[in-house]
C-alpha cells in the first residue's frame, strides 16, 4: 500500500472511531474479476472492512427502519455470473446479506444488455474502425469516443436503442450473437436459486431493459416496474420490496419516479449518488452508496463517512474506477483486435 494511501486508510479508521452518528452504508458492486479494475482481493477487504466496523443488514431492515447504530449494506448491480463466483462466496464466509439488482431481460431471458452488447462489438471490431450513432462518431480503440456514444445510448429509449445498436453492427461488420456471451452472461438460474436459498441473498427492482427511469414515458415506467417486480416475485416466491435506478445519478431519478416507485409497491429506491446515510435525515426513495474502488484506502474513507465531509468542502468524486463512473459498472473493454 503507498503511503499516501496508508494516511488515508489511517484517517478513515480515526473518523470511523470519533464519529458516533447513526448512518446507513450501501456498498455497490458491480463486474468483479481478470480484466477489470475491481478484482476478487477489493471485493474481500471491502466486505471484511464492512462487517467489522459495521453492522451487516439485508435490505428488508432497511424498510423495516429497525436498524442498528452503523449498519451496511451491499447490493451487486446487474446479476452477471461473477456476482455468483466472486462475491456470494466471500458473503457466505462472512455472512455477509446481499441484494442483487436484476434486469429481468437479462437474467430470466439471457438478453443482452444493451452496454455489454455495445462493448462486445467493440471488443471485436478491428481497432479502428469508425462508426456513427446519433451523430456521434466512436472510434474503436479510442476510448474518449467509445464513453462519448455510450452516453447517447444511455439516454435512449429501448427500442430506439435497439435500432441503434443493430445499425452500430452493420457499420463495424460485427454481429453479436442473439445472446449474451459466457463473459457477459447472467447468474444461471439454479445459481440465483442456490443463492436465495442460503437465506443471505434478496432481490432488487433494476427495471426490464435496464434504462434510465426519467428516459421512459409515464406508460413505459410503469410497466417496467411492475414487470421487473412481478418476474424477481415469482421466482423468489419473496417480495421485491426494493428498487436501484439503473445508472442512478442525479437526473436519473425525480419526483415522478419516485410516485411511480410507490405505486409500483417499492418501498425503498438505491441511487448511485456517492455518500452514506445518516439515519436522521435518510430518505429510503433515494438512499445514496458508496462504490467498490479498485484502491482499497479509497473504499474505507467513504466508508467511514469521511468522503462525505471531503465532498462538501472541496467539492469532486474520487471514486472513478477507470473510464467509467463510480455509479456504472466497471466494463472496460479489452483492446480491439488488430
Amino acid at each position: 500500500m503507498k503511503i499516501s494511501d496508508r494516511i488515508v486508510s489511517a484517517g478513515a479508521r480515526a473518523f470511523t472511531a470519533v464519529t458516533r452518528k447513526r448512518r446507513l452504508v450501501v456498498a455497490t458492486f458491480h463486474r468483479v474479476g481478470e480484466g477489470y479494475p475491481v478484482g476478487p482481493r477489493q471485493i474481500r477487504h471491502h466486505m471484511e472492512y464492512l462487517a467489522r466496523h459495521y453492522e451487516p443488514v439485508p435490505a428488508s431492515e432497511v424498510v423495516s427502519g429497525a436498524l442498528p447504530g452503523r449498519a451496511a449494506a451491499v447490493v451487486v448491480d446487474d446479476a452477471h455470473r461473477d456476482a455468483y463466483e466472486h462475491i456470494f462466496p466471500v458473503a457466505v464466509e462472512l455472512r455477509f446479506p446481499l441484494s442483487i439488482a436484476v434486469p429481468t431481460d437479462f437474467f430470466m431471458r439471457g438478453r443482452w444488455l444493451w452496454f455489454d452488447q455495445y462493448y462486445w462489438m467493440l471488443r471485436n471490431a478491428a481497432v479502428g474502425a469508425e462508426a456513427d450513432i446519433a451523430g456521434n462518431r466512436p472510434r474503436v480503440g479510442d476510448r474518449a469516443s467509445e464513453a462519448a456514444a455510450k452516453l447517447t445510448l444511455k439516454r435512449m429509449r429501448p427500442t430506439e436503442r435497439a435500432g441503434f445498436l443493430v445499425d452500430l453492427a452493420r457499420q463495424l461488420g460485427c454481429v453479436p450473437p442473439p445472446a449474451s456471451t459466457d463473459e457477459y452472461a447472467p447468474v444461471t438460474k439454479p445459481q440465483m436459486r442456490e443463492m436465495l436459498t442460503s437465506g443471505l441473498v434478496e432481490l432488487c427492482g433494476h427495471t426490464v431493459t435496464h434504462t434510465i427511469a426519467t428516459v421512459l414515458e409515464d406508460d413505459a415506467l410503469r410497466t417496467e416496474l411492475a414487470q421487473c417486480k412481478k418476474e424477481l416475485e415469482g421466482f423468489s416466491g419473496h417480495e421485491v420490496s426494493a428498487f436501484c435506478y439503473p445508472n442512478g445519478h442525479a437526473g436519473d431519478f425525480d419526483e415522478r419516479t419516485r410516485m411511480a416507485l410507490k405505486a409500483a409497491g417499492y418501498k425503498l429506491a438505491f441511487t448511485s449518488v456517492e455518500g452514506c446515510n445518516p439515519a436522521d435525515t435518510m430518505d429510503v426513495m433515494e438512499l445514496s452508496r458508496i462504490h467498490a474502488h479498485r484502491r482499497s484506502a479509497v473504499f474505507e474513507k467513504n466508508a467511514s463517512g469521511l468522503g462525505d465531509v471531503q465532498r462538501r468542502l472541496f467539492g469532486g468524486d474520487d471514486a472513478v474506477v477507470g473510464p467509467t463512473s463510480a455509479g456504472e459498472k466497471a466494463d472496460v473493454p479489452a483492446p480491439a483486435k488488430q
